[in-house]
């Protein structure tokens, strides 16, 4: 189905997202994150 189509349906939707995203599509990616979360510096732990 095409984007025009879904969202003339009602079927596409968007949410804003205001904090920390980041994909893990490719092994780069996953290095990336890896390194963040090895450094401590992980944005989206949120907890202690």
């Amino acid at each position: 189905m095409q984007f025009l189509t879904a969202a003339k349906d009602g079927q596409l939707a968007a949410y804003k997202h205001e904090s920390f995203w980041q994909c893990m599509d490719t092994q780069r990616d996953m290095v990336f994150l890896q390194e963040l979360w090895d450094e401590g510096n992980a944005p989206w732990k949120t907890w202690a």
